[in-house]
């Protein structure tokens, strides 16, 4: 069994100090390292905001969503990395706009580029 000033000992090791007061912001009750890894919006079934959660790639991703929801059984619908377009969105050209599109291959609009590659998505 230990005794008190054993017990201080070891507080002070790990960086505590007697009479002070410690909050959650001072000593969070566990470590995170989002440098190593990348933001990830996870889309589950039944839920209608999306989980983020920090991670390398989609498949650890993808575990740590199962970890985290581990008695209950999740559908996850899809994993996007954040800051990707993750909704799809209508442009609207006009005749002339779309002329020069197809001729140059090119054209700005509102500050994006939009490009024309003729047999885009065709194998």
């Amino acid at each position: 069994m230990k005794n008190l000033s054993d017990i201080l000992a070891e507080m002070e090791k790990q960086g505590f100090e007697l009479g002070r007061l410690y909050t959650d912001k001072d000593r969070p009750p566990f470590k995170t390292n989002l440098t190593e890894g990348k933001r990830w919006k996870v889309y589950i079934q039944g839920e209608s905001e999306p989980f983020i959660i920090g991670g390398k790639n989609e498949r650890d991703v993808k575990e740590l969503a199962h970890q985290m929801t581990y008695p209950t059984k999740i559908k996850i619908k899809k994993i996007v990395r954040e800051g990707k377009l993750t909704e799809g969105h209508t442009i609207s050209f006009s005749k002339e706009e779309m002329t020069k599109l197809h001729k140059d291959g090119s054209i700005e609009k509102d500050g994006h580029t939009y490009v024309y590659q003729e047999g885009f998505g065709k194998k």
